[in-house]
């Protein structure tokens, strides 16, 4: 219930928005692979979040931190190998698929790139599908 009403904020400014992907943070730590169910209901808040920052480094760097911890403590070892990679692929694509229009959106193109490099940097990111590792590359 707290993520759903955390991510149905509809007014996220440039520092409220880095307070609140910080909560996203906080939760996969504390959580662990209870955060994995959310991940899909969390991603367009730090998308959000990105494209409001008006390219606020720190609220760039909280996204990436966010996204980093959701994948590491999200993924359990003993998961099966599709859920692993269904968890990779909900936390790459909205990021990749915001690479993609770079002219309209600088701000979310930078800080959807920082995510990526933080999730890409993660130990989990090994669960990535070829396919999902193809995307990425393409997007850069």
């Amino acid at each position: 219930v707290f993520v759903s009403q955390v991510s149905e904020t509809k007014e996220i400014g440039s520092e409220s928005g880095g307070y609140t992907v910080s909560l996203f943070e906080d939760l996969a730590r504390a959580h662990g692979v209870k955060i994995a169910p959310h991940v899909e209901m969390i991603m367009p808040v730090i998308i959000r979040t990105l494209s409001a920052s008006e390219g606020s480094l720190s609220v760039q760097q909280a996204c990436s931190k966010a996204v980093a911890a959701m994948a590491r403590y999200g993924i359990d070892p003993a998961t099966p190998e599709d859920k692993k990679r269904n968890v990779i692929h909900s936390l790459c694509k909205p990021l990749a698929d915001s690479l993609l229009d770079t002219q309209h959106h600088q701000h979310l193109a930078l800080g959807s790139a920082l995510c990526l490099k933080s999730l890409v940097d993660c130990d989990n990111w090994r669960f990535a599908s070829g396919e999902m590792v193809n995307n990425v590359c393409q997007s850069l």
